[in-house]
């Protein structure tokens, strides 16, 4: 298998997505190591999944920069795995970060230009979103792509 050992660093780990992605990871052999907020009620999947002994977990806000870079240069990872949800929004009902457009914008930026600074290939999940404007969801997605458009194309 391709990821048999290596090692993939996640954003988000502790959420629905991440969970999945930790487990599937782990039965295809790969070492990872995950960096998002401690895991709420509402995320009982993480401890279903057994989450903290099938990883290696960084609690921590990725709006903190410097947490996040070291985190990933401890780790020094063949792959990022970018979860780059939009229920960070402050309109979103599931969001913690309470994040404007502009502040979702800013946190694809401090990830993708971080990674692209290092050479590390990024895979970006989009998903999430549960603002009642659309648009608002809408917009955040076609943030990302074009900020990742414009680093890497």
């Amino acid at each position: 298998h391709f990821y048999k050992n290596k090692k993939i660093f996640i954003t988000g780990h502790t959420g629905f997505k991440g969970s999945w992605m930790l487990l599937l990871l782990q039965e295809l052999g790969a070492r990872t190591k995950g960096y998002a907020l401690a895991p709420t009620h509402s995320q009982e999947l993480f401890e279903a999944v057994d989450g903290d002994n099938i990883c290696e977990s960084v609690i921590g806000n990725i709006k903190d920069q410097k947490s996040l870079e070291e985190a990933i240069l401890t780790f020094k990872p063949d792959f990022i795995f970018y979860l780059a949800g939009v229920d960070v929004l402050a309109t979103d009902k599931l969001g913690k970060l309470n994040l404007s457009l502009a502040g979702c914008k800013q946190r694809d930026e401090l990830v993708l230009r971080y990674c692209r600074s290092l050479s590390l290939p990024v895979q970006i999940s989009m998903g999430g979103g549960y603002s009642p404007k659309i648009s608002d969801i809408v917009e955040a997605h076609c943030n990302t792509y074009r900020l990742a458009h414009d680093l890497y194309f």
